[in-house]
């Protein structure tokens, strides 16, 4: 038999195994996509020549689906509400807070799938 202390320590050893290889397809997609812009954000934006820095595209190519569009929401905004004297400034942070944001977005992802919280088909939501 297993302790309940000793289950929690399996959860979380297949939780943390399953957060690090989902980081590892993202990470693989993104490269293989050579962190290229998302096509969705090009036509959000008129396809504006709006480039964002390989930074903040890899730390977004990290992120689960629905937190990685709402973050880079925040960055386009961010840098349009400011000046452009303010965009490294602004920039260095994001980066600065960016695996934060990536640990508590697939801890909330993964929160959400194990206890089967969601969009399914035939919910009334």
């Amino acid at each position: 038999m297993v302790s309940a202390s000793g289950g929690l320590v399996v959860g979380l050893a297949v939780g943390l195994l399953a957060l690090v290889l989902q980081v590892v397809v993202n990470v693989a997609r993104a490269a293989a996509a050579g962190f290229a812009r998302p096509a969705s954000t090009a036509a959000q934006d008129g396809g504006a020549a709006h480039h964002r820095p390989l930074s903040i595209e890899a730390a977004a190519a990290l992120l689960p689906a629905g937190a990685r569009g709402r973050w880079l929401e925040s960055v386009d905004e961010a840098t349009h509400d400011y000046p452009a004297e303010e965009h490294r400034r602004l920039l260095r942070d994001f980066i600065a807070h960016a695996p934060a944001v990536i640990a508590w977005a697939w801890a909330l992802e993964l929160r959400s799938r194990a206890l089967g919280i969601g969009v399914r088909s035939g919910s009334n939501r």
